[in-house]
């Protein structure tokens, strides 16, 4: 259990933190989501975002949304983190249960 928080934003505690959160998001399936870490890692967050409005129910997508912002440290970057640790889980989450829907699928052909 952490009894004590280091409120200290730096930038490579952000840069710890966006590099966790991409290993879970892992790598792209669609061309929106290939497209968008492309853009992610070129800093064109218009790109990312314009992506992510056209595809509302995609968590990478909305991960790399957040996440873009994530190295502004603004006062807000907390929240970006969250929230891009939120979709990203959201993303895994959804990997499995396609994963697991195939394969149950599969058993009862």
């Amino acid at each position: 259990m952490v009894t004590t928080v280091n409120t200290d934003i730096t930038v490579e505690r952000v840069q710890a933190a966006v590099e966790a959160i991409l290993n879970v998001l892992g790598e792209p399936a669609t061309e929106q989501q290939k497209q968008a870490i492309e853009a992610f890692h070129s800093g064109d967050g218009a790109t990312i975002k314009r992506l992510s409005l056209l595809n509302l129910t995609d968590n990478y997508l909305k991960c790399l949304g957040y996440l873009v912002s994530a190295p502004k440290l603004t006062p807000n970057t907390d929240t970006i983190l969250a929230e891009s640790a939120r979709s990203a889980a959201e993303h895994a989450k959804d990997v499995v249960l396609a994963t697991l829907g195939t394969e149950l699928g599969n058993a009862f052909i």
